[in-house]
Formats: structure tokens, sequence, C-alpha cells
């Protein structure tokens, strides 16, 4: 980047710490507004219309490939270990940071870390603290439950046996989290990171269950609403500190596809402008141009990836596609991803740590959630892994000269079988998107 360029990123970054985070607080002092069912709808170009939710799936298919990225080839194991994630999402039954199986009971309680059995209040979210060290708690444990990863993969199974229960879970789920957290109030609504991924997830999910009747128009005009409010306190507080990183691109990936979805409204435009202008940036300066994150973690490094490369085919849907500096680099990414995974690839696990890396748990057919990889057992092979004669301590040395450590074997599995998405979401975009290959 020239000086200038630099200046500018530097003074993009500053502003939103400096002025627009305060100025958010200022405002929103006194608490936010009751949602408003409305409130969505009026950020719609045909809202008004009696017709809109049909409008809305239109509208909403010409900007996003269902399930975030291109389908890769069918798998009838994928599709088992979809229906059987599916199955027990309809059961309320969910396995968190590596819990084990547990039931989430019925209505949820959004607010409850069930391994420690503290609960934190429904109070405005920056009146919490979840740093507290003297208190044996972890707020990812709800926060993973509330990022609705179930929410993609009831989706997909509706649609791909036209069941009207898994629609049906997905409703009483939304509904319970649209009643326990309104706009401003708990712990959701306290890591913007969080917010970006939930709403992704929802954005995807419509995608697959828009015509369900048992979702209804009701429903996704609550959705809608929330959604607003997202962008809202995304938009106004940008994690931007001493260090700027992968939560910052996840802030950015949602606010373009919140953008995306109210792209007919004044707002969304200016939170899609925003983010094309803030990716663009932070691909530059977050990916070394050996295609490697700076944080030089394998599990953040495919976190950040994935991120990047979810906007893609949405630019390209709607005549915004990205600049050939920002595919370059992705494609980079891959390559690097691809490298650190190859020959065999875990599916998708859940969490942070080993198991981070995945915004939407898309399987190889979009949306595929299978149980991540066992300890000390390898992945299943890759598809055309056979093909592949580059030694292993080839793949390993070149992961190391990008400053990434890589586990062989040992209690936490092979290296290349992380529980993240890499290998099998990217290999399949890299197989559709020829600029990727």
């Amino acid at each position: 980047m020239s000086p200038v360029q630099t200046i500018r990123a530097l003074a993009r970054l500053a502003r939103p710490r400096l002025v627009e985070r305060p100025w958010w607080r200022w405002r929103y002092r006194h608490g936010l507004p009751p949602l408003d069912p409305e409130l969505g709808r009026r950020m719609l170009a045909d809202g008004d219309h009696p017709d809109w939710l049909a409008r809305l799936e239109r509208s909403v298919a010409a900007a996003f490939v269902p399930g975030g990225v291109p389908r890769g080839p069918a798998s009838e194991a994928a599709d088992a270990a979809l229906l059987s994630a599916a199955d027990r999402a309809c059961a309320g039954i969910a396995e968190v940071l590596g819990s084990g199986p547990v039931s989430l009971g019925d209505p949820i309680d959004w607010h409850l870390d069930f391994r420690s059995g503290h609960r934190w209040t429904a109070d405005w979210f920056w009146r919490l603290d979840h740093r507290d060290l003297g208190r044996p708690s972890d707020v990812k444990v709800p926060w993973e439950l509330a990022r609705f990863h179930e929410g993609l993969w009831l989706g997909i199974a509706y649609q791909q046996t036209g069941e009207a229960r898994f629609a049906a879970a997905f409703a009483a789920r939304l509904d319970s989290w649209l009643d326990a957290n309104p706009p401003g109030r708990g712990i959701h609504w306290l890591c913007p990171m969080e917010l970006a991924i939930r709403a992704c997830n929802w954005i995807h999910a419509f995608t697959f269950l828009a015509r369900a009747p048992e979702v209804g128009e009701r429903r996704w005009a609550r959705m809608l609403a929330s959604l607003v409010w997202h962008g809202r306190v995304i938009r106004g507080n940008l994690e931007i500190g001493r260090h700027v990183g992968n939560h910052y691109v996840a802030d950015l990936v949602g606010l373009y596809h919140l953008g995306a979805l109210f792209r007919d409204s004044a707002e969304g435009r200016g939170w899609l402008r925003f983010a094309e202008r803030g990716l663009e940036c932070e691909m530059q300066w977050q990916v070394l141009p050996d295609g490697v994150h700076f944080e030089q973690a394998v599990s953040y490094h495919r976190l950040v990836a994935e991120l990047l490369l979810l906007v893609v085919p949405v630019g390209e849907r709607l005549g915004r596609p990205r600049s050939a500096a920002y595919l370059d680099r992705l494609a980079r990414m891959v390559e690097f991803t691809g490298r650190t995974c190859a020959r065999t690839v875990a599916r998708p696990g859940r969490g942070w740590g080993r198991r981070a890396g995945a915004a939407l748990h898309a399987g190889t057919r979009a949306g595929g959630p299978p149980a991540p990889a066992r300890p000390g057992r390898r992945g299943p092979a890759a598809p055309g892994a056979a093909a592949s004669a580059e030694p292993r301590r080839r793949r390993c040395a070149l992961a190391r000269r990008a400053g990434a450590r890589v586990r062989r074997g040992g209690a936490r599995g092979d290296p290349r079988a992380c529980g993240v998405p890499g290998g099998r979401v990217l290999r399949a975009a890299r197989q559709r998107m020829p600029h990727l290959s």
C-alpha cells in the first residue's frame, strides 16, 4: 500500500473507535427501543406490498448462493450426517465445545452457560461483564448456541426432505431467541462478531426456508427487524482495538451480508459500501503476500479465508465484484489452506481453538454439519486425494515457513484433519469459481 493509502486506512480504523462508537453509546445511553416487527419491512423496496415475502425471496435469491458457497459434489455420507444433525436439532440436543450431547430444554435458556451453571442477566449489553476471571463461566457456550448453525442444517434438511418438522423446529428456535433477546439486551448483543455470524446464518437459512408455511410472514418480519438492529449494533461497535484481527473481518462480512439484504435502503447501502472498502483494505493488511493470515494460526487462517470467500459470490451476483488484488490474495489463502489439510479433511466441528474456523457450517453440499474428527483419528480421505503426489514433509515445511505450527498426530488427531471446514468448503468454491483455482 502507498503512504497515502496507509494514512487513509489508519484514519478509517481510528474513526470508529474514537468517534463512532462513543457517539453510538451516547445516542443509545438510555437503551434501544423495543423490536418493531415492521422495521425490517420498511427497509425493503416492496416491504408494504401484500406479496412482500415472495418479492423478498426473489431479492435474496438474486444476491445469495444458498448455503454461502456453490455446492460441491454430492455425498451420501454428508447427506446422512446432515440429516442426523438436523434430527438432533429437532430434538433440542446440541454439542458445544466438546460438551457431549446436551438437552437444551424447552424453552432454551439462551443466557445460560450450562457447563458452569452461570446465567447472565438480560441487562443492556454494555453493562455486562463477560470477562470476570473470578467467576467460573464461559460465555462462548451460549454464544456458540446463538450463532444458529442449526438453522442452516434445518433449512437444508427441509429442502432435501420436505418434512415440516425441520421448518417447525427452526421457527420455534427463532421465536425463542427473539423473545429472550430484545434489541440490545443480553450477552448475545455484546460481541459484534457473534451478531455477524448469526446474521449470516439467518440470511442463508432464509434461502432454504422462505416458502415454509411453518415459519410464516410474522416470524420472517420479526427476524428482519432484529437483523436491522444487528446491523446497527455491529456498525456502531466495530471491534477495533489495539489489534485488528479476525473479529473485525467477521464484523465486515456480517455488515456486507446485511447491506446486501437491505440494499434498497440508504442505510443498507451505507453498510454495503463501508464493508466493501473495509474488506479490500483488510485483505491487504491482514493477509500476507504469501496468502497466510497474519495471526499465523491455522484455525484462524481458515476462518478468515472462509469469511473473505463468502462475500465473493454475493459481490458477483450484485455486479460489485471484488478487485483483482483481493481475488489474487484470496487464491493464495485457498492454496495455503489446501496444503494444510490435503489428503485428509475432517468434517467441520464447532467452537474455538482447534475447532475454530467456521462462520457457516456448510459441508460438502453447502450444509453438512457432521461431527468433528475423533481424537487420534484421521478424517476421511478428501476427493481426489490419490492424485496428490506432493510429499507430506513438503506440505508441512510450507506451513512452517509461513509461520504456522502444524501438530502431527497425537491426542489432537492428524494436523490436516482439524475440525474446520477449510478443505471441504474452499475446495467446493475453487471448483465452481475459476478465478480461485
